[in-house]
This record gives C-alpha cells, sequence and structure tokens, in this order.
C-alpha cells in the first residue's frame, strides 16, 4: 500500500512535467533507481555507503548520483517531496539535457515541497525556498531580475531552522530562480517560459514578451508579490502527523 501511494506521487509529478514540457511522454535514456530513507541520518548513510563515498553528503533535502542507473535518494522525515524533487530533475534532463542546474532546481522546488521542522518550535517550514527569498529581500539583498536571468547572481542565502549549529546554506541565484518560477506558476506562466528556454530563447527577451512588460516592471510585481506572501502560509504548525513517513524502500526501481 505504501509502494503504492508513493508511486501514485511519483505519477503525478510526471503529469505536472508532461504538462510543463508539452510532450506525449519524457524519453528516459537512463535507469532510475530510488531510495526512500526513514530519517536524514538514514538517508546520508545509505547514500555514502551506495556511492562509496568516504565522507557522508552534506546535502539536507535528497540527493542523486549521476551515474547510470541514476540513483536517487530521499528522506522521510522531510516529507516526500525529498525524492520527488530528485526525480523532477531526472526528468527535466531526460527532456532537455543542458538544462542549467537553476531551472531544474527551481521547477522541483516549485513542484515539490519539504517539511523543514524550525528549532525548538512545533512549526514547520513548508516552502523552504521561498522563505529565504522573502527573508534575504526583508534584508535588503541587492536582488536584481536582470541579473538573474544573465546569470550574475552570487552570493548565498542562509536559514537555520534547527538552531544555531546547524543551517541550511543555497546558492542565492537558486532561490531566486525559484521565486521567479513559483511567481509565473501562479500566473499559469511557467511552461511557456521553460519551453522558450530549452528551445533556444533568450531568458530576458522571453520573460518580456511573455509578460508584455519590461523587466523592470515585472521586477517590481514580484517584489511586490513575495512582500504580500502571508507568513503564515510559509510556517506552519506543525500537523505532527506522519502521513508522508513511508517505510525504507531499499532501491525500488520505477
Amino acid at each position: 500500500e505504501q509502494i503504492k501511494m508513493l508511486r501514485t506521487y511519483l505519477d503525478g509529478i510526471r503529469t505536472k512535467l508532461l504538462a510543463l514540457t508539452g510532450r506525449s511522454h519524457i524519453e528516459r535514456s537512463e535507469d532510475c533507481v530510488l531510495y526512500y530513507c526513514r530519517t536524514r541520518a538514514e538517508y546520508h548513510q545509505t547514500m555514502a555507503s551506495v556511492l562509496g563515498l568516504k565522507e557522508l553528503p552534506n546535502s539536507l533535502f535528497g540527493g542523486g548520483s549521476g551515474e547510470n542507473p541514476r540513483r536517487i535518494f530521499g528522506a522521510a522525515d522531510i516529507g516526500v517531496g525529498s525524492l520527488g524533487h530528485e526525480f523532477v530533475c531526472y526528468n527535466i534532463r531526460q527532456d532537455w539535457d543542458k538544462a542549467p542546474s537553476e531551472v531544474q532546481y527551481s521547477i522541483a522546488c516549485t513542484y515539490t515541497s519539504v517539511s523543514v521542522p524550525v528549532h525548538n518550535q512545533k512549526k514547520i517550514i513548508n516552502n523552504i525556498y521561498l522563505f529565504m527569498a522573502k527573508r534575504l529581500l526583508q534584508q535588503g539583498d541587492a536582488f536584481s531580475l536582470a541579473d538573474l536571468l544573465a546569470g550574475k547572481i552570487t552570493g548565498m542565502g542562509e536559514v537555520r531552522p534547527f538552531g544555531d549549529e546547524s543551517f541550511l546554506k543555497v546558492r542565492a541565484e537558486k532561490i531566486y530562480m525559484t521565486m521567479l518560477a513559483q511567481w509565473l506558476n501562479k500566473r499559469e506562466n511557467l511552461s511557456d517560459f521553460y519551453r522558450n528556454l530549452r528551445d533556444g530563447g533568450e531568458p530576458k527577451e522571453v520573460l518580456e514578451k511573455l509578460c508584455q512588460e519590461p523587466l523592470d516592471d515585472i521586477e517590481k510585481q514580484i517584489r511586490t508579490w513575495l512582500k504580500n506572501y502571508p507568513e503564515e502560509a510559509l510556517i506552519i504548525p506543525d500537523p505532527e502527523q506522519e502521513q508522508h513517513n513511508l517505510p525504507q524502500l531499499p532501491g525500488d526501481d520505477f
């Protein structure tokens, strides 16, 4: 039953990706083996063991290997989205083998989510990347949409949901590209944006044509949307339920 639930979840992701890409199906050039572990610690240990790593991986939400078969790892205690995130990236690469990592990442963060517990609070952050974007802009980060689309964004975003001893750092360009992807998804423009980029369009020209507005005005709209995004939608009470905590699936092949 639990494996059936997981298959249903991944089939739902495939349906979203078919709509995104405009394909009737996505060709698979390699096999994919999924490892869904009970906890983050188990996920780190399993990934290190399977891939023969000398040190435990430092990725928090999930991970994968580029070998054939591709191996994807996730942890149930932060939600099935940890596995779904890597599954999205895998399928995007099958559709567009040269897709920039920040494009893969932003779509994965739009179509899936992980539940990150807040230290010493009965709350979870349910959209960690949008949460980090909101924090960066609140702190006065010199964000520029033009720089983002030109690949000139540098720096890191940081959040400490587990307390001062453990924090998450993510490249700022991935955070802001996720913000853009979620804004476009809300407008129902994400699929057109993705397909135009895949087909060789220049990001700035594609975005301005889709929105029928200059880039500066688009940036103002995104900033206003994020500023007004309710905090209670990003940090929510922890339901203290384990509906996503499926047992470990050691290498179930999809």
